[in-house]
């Protein structure tokens, strides 16, 4: 099977997706997490009724949960993720994940390798809660704007071999790789590892529309170098959503579904 598209979006949006050729959709987990239960039934009813399911969930923690610091708390960690994931559970997903950089962000002063360890065990208690529904969580390498831990790929494998867990794995989204100017060795040494992708024309984070706009040939090598064949989701800004998902999905498939 070859790579699976999907968007980063509401859930009104999924008939929409559906409706012009993408897989899934990628939902909010926070958001869905904080739904009172009569929400939840209401979302779950429009989404599985839409022909795709929400199979991969991002923006994981709400921002008073902190992975990081002297406010970290294993116990509320595992009480929510345990909760949030048995609702995404319920939508179809396969992926969570975690980005969260408010979250995991090590608080001023805080030593760096509390944190790093506070961080592991986090994804570890994450990954427990993932794996009792079958589902993978990732960890999201953010820019250093939006993060000071987990800013590369090649340093997301090396908290994910802390977190110690069959279900903890990593993403890679090629906005942040551009912004940080990382390359694609990170790609390479996951091999894998490597479990979601995220994707935008890192000129102003928009939709990607054609081959000549970005560096998405280097990208797509190096995926089809491990024999990446897991999802590929838009997490892009835009003014028209249908127009800029449909421009999207029409470029995306041919070139990194060949």
């Amino acid at each position: 099977m070859g790579i699976r598209f999907g968007v980063c979006a509401s859930a009104e949006n999924a008939g929409l997706l559906a409706g012009i050729g993408f897989d899934y959709i990628e939902l909010g987990l926070a958001y869905v997490a904080s739904l009172p239960e009569g929400g939840y039934a209401d979302l779950k009813a429009a989404v599985l009724g839409s022909g795709i399911k929400a199979e991969a969930f991002n923006l994981f923690f709400p921002h008073g949960i902190k992975l990081t610091g002297p406010e970290y708390e294993p116990g509320m960690v595992a009480g929510y993720a345990k909760a949030a994931l048995a609702r995404a559970a319920g939508l179809g997903a396969e992926i969570a994940v975690v980005g969260s950089g408010r979250s995991r962000q090590i608080p001023d002063g805080f030593p760096r390798a509390e944190a790093e360890r506070q961080f592991a065990e986090s994804l570890r208690i994450v990954g427990e809660a993932a794996a009792a529904h079958g589902i993978v969580a990732v960890i999201e390498p953010l820019n250093a704007r939006e993060s000071n831990i987990a800013n590369s790929v090649s340093e997301s494998l090396g908290i994910m071999e802390a977190a110690d867990h069959p279900n903890v794995r990593v993403l890679a989204d090629f906005f942040h790789i551009r912004e940080m100017d990382e390359g694609y060795g990170g790609v390479l040494e996951a091999g894998d590892r490597l479990r979601h992708v995220h994707i935008s024309n890192a000129a102003g984070r928009a939709y990607p529309k054609a081959s000549g706009e970005d560096d998405y040939g280097r990208f797509r090598d190096a995926l089809k170098a491990i024999g990446y064949a897991g999802r590929m989701s838009v997490e892009a800004q835009t003014a028209d959503f249908a127009k800029d998902a449909e421009a999207a999905i029409a470029f995306l498939r041919p070139f990194f579904g060949d």
